[in-house]
């Protein structure tokens, strides 16, 4: 997609882009897709692991976010909690600075990384309903990001000529755009009656006062 100000005939004839400078603004002179065959030999510039551990009336989550090349712009990640839940959420971020808010209306967190350099981190713990049934797969995340300073098309800039006297001045950069990605989370799941079955218990008799109703004291 080119901007109205590119003549397309001379990008289309001669492999270039021509166009008229805007002095007042910053113009975006063009965008395209690459297409689904391409993508499915590209290594993904941004890398996430979403883990999700079920116990007894809990969950805790964590999510990693980091960039493989270049860095990332306007990190956003959605994703919903179970509908078992019984409490808001407790949670914080760790790494490059993000902010992190929950819906208590749509009961999806909504992760955002204004800049990612290295690695941003979310934790949290969701109180669950501790009869509910545990999920069998863990939540869909829906993620948005750019990536500045990658080149997954192969298209590139030979060179740049000005013929203008306002000499606009021209900033090229490559960015990768994610619309619409989604990732799988992995899950976990430990049982706390696992562990109560397999507690030690004392032997020792009772001592005269631990007779009383409702108290459990042994002589040791």
């Amino acid at each position: 997609k080119l901007h109205p100000r590119v003549d397309p005939q001379a990008f289309r004839t001669e492999q270039v882009i021509r166009f008229l400078p805007d002095s007042e603004h910053v113009i975006e002179l063009c965008n395209f897709k690459v297409l689904r065959s391409v993508m499915a030999s590209i290594t993904p510039p941004i890398q996430i692991s979403p883990h999700f551990m079920f116990e007894d009336g809990l969950c805790n989550f964590e999510i990693k976010l980091g960039v493989t090349q270049g860095h990332a712009e306007n990190v956003d990640v959605t994703f919903p909690m179970p509908d078992s839940l019984v409490a808001l959420p407790s949670f914080h971020t760790g790494g490059d600075v993000s902010t992190a808010v929950f819906g208590q209306t749509t009961k999806l967190f909504r992760w955002q990384v204004k800049r990612l350099e290295r690695q941003a981190v979310l934790r949290g713990t969701v109180p669950l309903h501790p009869l509910a049934p545990l999920p069998t797969t863990g939540p869909l995340l829906k993620l948005k990001f750019e990536v500045i300073g990658l080149n997954v098309s192969g298209v590139t800039v030979a060179a740049v000529e000005a013929a203008s006297e306002s000499q606009p001045r021209l900033l090229l950069r490559h960015v990768v755009r994610s619309v619409d990605s989604t990732v799988q989370s992995t899950i976990g799941r430990i049982r706390l009656e696992q562990f109560k079955e397999a507690q030690p218990v004392s032997q020792y008799p009772p001592a005269p006062d631990a007779q009383q109703p409702g108290k459990h004291m042994y002589a040791l």
